[in-house]
């Protein structure tokens, strides 16, 4: 089967994260919303700069509907990740090892 592409995933507003470093840590927190509404389009990335300050990009879609493309860090430790997800005004981090979302109380 091929493997579809990151325009594909962005195209059809699926949920992904793609890997811009080898990391291995457990949590995933979005630091920089690139592009967040109904009908994004993968140029929306064209015009970031310094990519290498992230280790992911990723790509979800809220309870409204809304699409998000935003730039990750990934951390080791949970606690560090609600830490820099509230400075950074999250909704919720992402947990890769257990595969789910940890909402963040507001």
């Amino acid at each position: 089967m091929k493997r579809k592409t990151l325009q594909y995933y962005i195209k059809n507003k699926l949920p992904f994260t793609y890997n811009l470093k080898q990391s291995t840590s457990r949590f995933i927190v979005s630091i920089k919303n690139v592009y967040k509404g109904k009908t994004p389009k993968a140029n929306e990335l064209i015009n970031v700069k310094n990519l290498n300050k992230f280790d992911s990009l990723g790509g979800w879609m809220d309870e409204n509907n809304n699409y998000y493309l935003d730039l990750n860090i990934h951390l080791d430790s949970k606690e560090d990740a609600v830490k820099v997800g509230n400075l950074y005004d999250q909704l919720a981090i992402y947990d890769q090892k257990e595969n789910k979302v940890i909402n963040l109380n507001k």
